[in-house]
C-alpha cells in the first residue's frame, strides 16, 4: 500500500500532480532492485511512447541502482512501492527540463 502525506485515498497520480503543483520535494521508494528511498524533484506526469504512466524527476539522493549522483530519472508508477510528499520545496525546473517529456513520452498530463 502507498503511504501519502494527502488524503489517505490519494492515489499516486494525485500525489505528484500536487507535488508539481507546489513545487514538493517527493519521497518514494522505487522497487529495481536496490532497496531504500529515494528524494526527488518531480517535474513531469506523463505517458511513455510504450504506454505506461511515468513521473520524470531530478534525483537529488538516496538509492540508486545506477549510483550515480543527482540527475534526470524516469519513473514507472507501477514500480513506485511508497510515494510521501516532504516539507522541502524546490525553486522550479532543473537545467535540460523538456516540458514536452522529450523522446520517451508520448503524451504530458502535469509538468512545472
Amino acid at each position: 500500500m502507498l503511504a501519502t502525506s494527502w488524503l489517505a485515498a490519494a492515489t499516486p497520480e494525485e500525489v505528484i500532480a500536487q507535488a508539481i503543483a507546489g513545487r514538493q520535494m517527493l519521497q518514494i521508494t522505487y522497487a529495481n532492485g536496490e532497496a531504500g528511498p529515494r528524494l526527488i524533484e518531480p517535474h513531469l506526469l506523463g505517458v511513455t511512447t510504450t504506454g505506461q504512466p511515468a513521473l520524470q524527476a531530478w534525483f537529488v539522493q538516496g538509492a540508486s541502482k545506477s549510483g550515480s549522483g543527482p540527475g534526470w530519472r524516469n519513473y514507472l508508477l507501477n514500480r513506485i512501492l511508497s510515494i510521501e510528499a516532504t516539507n522541502q520545496t524546490f525553486n522550479g525546473p532543473r537545467p535540460g527540463f523538456n516540458p514536452t517529456g522529450g523522446k520517451v513520452f508520448q503524451s504530458v498530463k502535469v509538468k512545472l
